[in-house]
């Protein structure tokens, strides 16, 4: 039996927020002053010269910001876009508020 329209958007919207969380977390790390922890490629972390570079960039909540941003564009398959695109068009549209992620 195929999914309803609210189960879709229901679907699409915790896909939206876990990539949302997923995100902020890997954002929040990569502008903070710690080492960052990678899950992928397995068994490889960063070298000191890639940290060195990360950690040389100026913190602050804009660079959190944009690291974000492209972290949760690169978390959705290209394949999944374009219907995601159009599924936000369309909660825009139909005037369902912008959705904000908690941490877990």
């Amino acid at each position: 039996m195929p999914l309803t329209r609210d189960q879709r958007l229901a679907l699409f919207l915790a896909m939206h927020q876990s990539i949302e969380r997923a995100a902020s977390t890997t954002a929040a790390a990569l502008a903070g002053p710690e080492p960052v922890e990678l899950f992928y490629p397995p068994n490889h972390g960063l070298t000191s010269a890639e940290e060195t570079a990360l950690h040389s960039l100026p913190a602050s909540p804009e660079l959190e910001s944009a690291l974000r941003k492209v972290i949760a564009s690169a978390g959705v398959p290209k394949l999944q876009q374009a219907y995601l695109t159009t599924a936000t068009r369309s909660m825009r549209l139909s005037g369902t508020s912008h959705m904000t992620a908690t941490p877990a």
